[in-house]
This record gives structure tokens, C-alpha cells and sequence, in this order.
């Protein structure tokens, strides 16, 4: 006898060698999906970034008084930093976990939202050299992206790429502290 069929065993064994080559192709185009939406975010990260620090190093650079201090004003769930001028004019710098602000001495606020990214709005840390008359400030904000090697955690190093590093050149010789934020403390201070 000539039969030209399909058993029930070899149409089951071919919907499930389907099923495999469809959840292959799923799993494929999921993960092209996520590597897309992150280097979409990582882009508009790096946009906010650049944008943030053109924002405040110009009003810290462009101005034609003398920065005399900066005043630590954080509390446990905000990162308060105050730009004080010779003018008498002041900045403030604003952070918490996803958003940052800026807020001139004009009073004029921007307001950035990391996206997929946290700040490390406990503790920032500050380099201070003078050198021949001029000081240099650095000013280090982490930043942490979700990725496997950029994390807030104990165990974790931070990838500083991504952290808002905020640069200011005077000829006044200031008295700044190197650890800023609600996090600092002798044990956990700035090396």
C-alpha cells in the first residue's frame, strides 16, 4: 500500500521545530529591539548631558565676577549645591535620583530627566588645585546607566563616561569642600 500522508508523529514533530525556529526568532528580534531603545536613551543621555554642561559651565565661565564659595545645602532625598558670587549673586544646582536642575543667578531654572540612568544625588565629589595665582574646580557627578557595568552598588565601579564632571577656572584662592551631599561623612568622604 502506497500511502502519500502525514502521520500524527511527524506532524508534531514539525509544529514543534517550528515553535523552536519562532521563539529563536522572537528572542533575536527582541534583543535587537532593546539594543536599539538603548543606544536611543545612551544618545539622549549624552544629548542632556552635553546640554546640562554647557548650560552651567557658561554661567560659571561667561561671568565677570569671582565664584567665592559654594554652600552645601542637601538633604537626605536632594542634592542642594549654591554657586555663591563676589556679586553677591548665587547659582543653585539641584539633583535627585532621575532629575537635575540648574537655577541662574537670574532665576531662570532648567530642569533635565535622565532616562534609564540614576545620579548619585548623595555624594558629590569635588578636585580643587591651585596653581601660579589660577584654581581649577572639578566637580564629579555620577552618574549611573542600567547596564551591566555602570551600577550604584556596593561591589559596582562607576563608569565615570557618563558622570557629569562640571569644570570652573578662577583667580580667587576659595575655601571648597572636597565631599558634597548628605552622604559625605569622614568614613565616606572623597579621596
Amino acid at each position: 500500500m502506497n500511502n502519500k500522508g502525514l502521520t500524527l508523529i511527524e506532524l508534531i514533530i514539525s509544529v514543534v521545530l517550528i515553535t523552536i525556529v519562532m521563539l529563536f526568532m522572537y528572542n533575536l528580534l527582541n534583543d535587537v529591539n532593546n539594543e536599539n531603545n538603548d543606544n536611543s536613551y545612551a544618545i539622549e543621555n549624552q544629548v542632556n548631558r552635553s546640554e546640562i554642561l554647557q548650560v552651567i559651565e557658561e554661567v560659571l565661565l561667561t561671568r565677570r565676577v569671582n565664584l567665592i564659595s559654594i554652600t552645601d545645602e542637601s538633604t537626605n532625598d536632594k542634592l542642594l549645591i549654591r554657586f555663591n558670587f563676589s556679586d553677591g549673586s548665587n547659582c543653585l544646582l539641584e539633583a535627585d535620583e532621575t532629575t537635575l536642575k540648574f537655577t541662574n543667578n537670574e532665576g531662570i531654572m532648567r530642569k533635565w530627566t535622565m532616562v534609564d540612568a540614576t545620579l548619585n544625588f548623595n555624594k558629590v565629589c569635588t578636585k580643587y588645585n591651585l596653581k601660579n595665582g589660577l584654581y581649577s574646580l572639578l566637580i564629579n557627578l555620577e552618574v549611573y546607566t542600567d547596564n551591566d557595568y555602570n551600577r550604584q552598588c556596593a561591589k559596582c565601579s562607576n563608569n565615570i563616561i557618563d558622570d557629569l564632571i562640571i569644570s570652573y577656572v578662577g583667580n580667587d584662592d576659595v575655601t571648597l569642600p572636597n565631599c558634597i551631599g548628605y552622604g559625605c561623612s569622614s568614613e565616606n568622604s572623597c579621596k
